[in-house]
């Protein structure tokens, strides 16, 4: 799960980490602006920030009028300013040419920066561990400062029964070459940031940049973080992180089921496996073959038979699809019951794309007499690469 910045900067206000003044918007009207901006007052400057769930905003573009997703202003223009950002459509490094509309804006206080660092907690599949990311070149991209000049990325896997450890955090400190009440600070807010990563259940906190300011104190300018969803039953507070306008319509419909392993995909060959690596097998294998998948949809081995149906409801309305590929090794799920919820949903909505299933495992003769009976148009085999071929081929002729 993806937050956004004020969010972010909330949870870490929260474990005593710095982070400037701020006040997200999320109305636009003038009443809404003007209270949010009363709170700047005084103030010469502030930074007006769109609110996307994607990063490269200050060096993105809206289509409508070629300005930055951020923009340091002066205090009395910035209601224009915030005004102008919403209902947007922001265009940066990581949302692709179509970019995203904005719906909330946030306004922060400026900082007078003296120097920029760069921060983050991850979790290392590899490592199977978090590991901590440093650089003294904050600001930039920390991918391109790894290649081009390693030395300045620190990077050390946390023991996570220990936890992060005093004397690393010195290293951090060391790498940033903080002095005195800098240093301490330092130790302290990297502490505080281990805390957060592990109480909040998050995948990843980066910090960039995180700031030392001419008074000589640290504050964290940006933070992105991203939440482990599948440590929602820890966390109330989840739901008040979600973002509707943030989140693909059909995606939110396939949660609303009970189908949380959805993800929408550019390709035009809808797929729907039971299973997560049966299911990456199967895009994996789709792209080698020359096909573009329109989605992941894992129903798992549990899905009952109204998710099922749902499932391929969703996948069938795609206007995208062009096929409709399903991938069943039976087991816990029986063969039977997908094909019965295929057969459930084309009483309602047309089969009108070509659709291969490989079906292989418990009750998959069963599953063959239902599909003989109803009279559907699936070709069905045990053989994955011949089904990939065939969905492949039929969607490409269907163009």
């Amino acid at each position: 799960m993806n937050v956004h910045e004020y969010q972010a900067k909330g949870l870490l206000k929260s474990f005593h980490i710095p982070v400037p003044f701020g006040v997200c918007i999320e109305e636009n009207t003038s009443s809404a602006i003007a209270t949010a901006l009363r709170a700047f007052k005084g103030r010469p400057k502030v930074v007006v920030k769109a609110q996307i769930h994607a990063g490269g905003r200050g060096k993105g573009h809206f289509k409508e009028s070629g300005t930055s997703g951020v923009r340091l202003v002066e205090t009395e223009h910035a209601a224009e300013v915030v005004a102008d950002m919403f209902g947007k459509t922001l265009v940066t490094n990581q949302t692709g040419a179509e970019g995203r509309v904005v719906h909330k804006v946030y306004v922060t206080e400026t900082v007078a920066v003296a120097r920029e660092f760069y921060l983050s907690l991850l979790i290392d599949r590899d490592r199977q561990c978090p590991v901590l990311m440093a650089s003294d070149s904050g600001g930039c991209d920390v991918e391109t400062v790894a290649q081009t000049h390693p030395e300045k990325v620190l990077t050390f896997p946390v023991d996570p029964l220990l936890g992060l450890q005093p004397f690393q955090a010195r290293r951090v400190a060391y790498l940033f070459q903080l002095i005195g009440e800098a240093f301490n600070e330092c130790i302290e807010l990297l502490l505080n940031l281990y805390r957060a990563f592990v109480a909040s259940d998050a995948c990843l906190i980066e910090i960039n940049p995180l700031v030392l300011t001419q008074e000589g104190h640290l504050s964290a300018l940006d933070c992105k973080m991203q939440l482990d969803d599948n440590a929602r039953f820890r966390h109330e507070n989840f739901v008040s992180f979600e973002d509707p306008n943030e989140t693909d319509p059909t995606e939110a419909e396939a949660k609303s089921v009970g189908i949380h392993n959805y993800v929408a995909l550019d390709g035009d060959i809808a797929c729907l496996a039971n299973g997560a690596g049966l299911g990456m097998a199967t895009l994996d294998l789709l792209d080698t073959l020359g096909g573009k998948a329109a989605n992941f949809l894992d129903i798992g081995d549990t899905a009952s038979a109204e998710q099922i149906e749902a499932g391929f409801r969703i996948l069938l309305k795609h206007p995208k699809t062009r096929g409709v590929f399903v991938n069943i090794f039976g087991g816990t799920l029986p063969c039977d019951r997908v094909v019965q919820g295929l057969i459930s949903v084309t009483e309602t909505v047309a089969l009108r794309v070509p659709c291969v299933m490989r079906l292989m495992g418990n009750r998959k003769d069963e599953g063959l007499a239902l599909l003989q009976r109803s009279g559907l148009p699936v070709f069905v085999t045990e053989d994955l690469t011949q089904a990939a071929e065939t969905i492949v081929r039929e969607t490409k002729a269907a163009l």
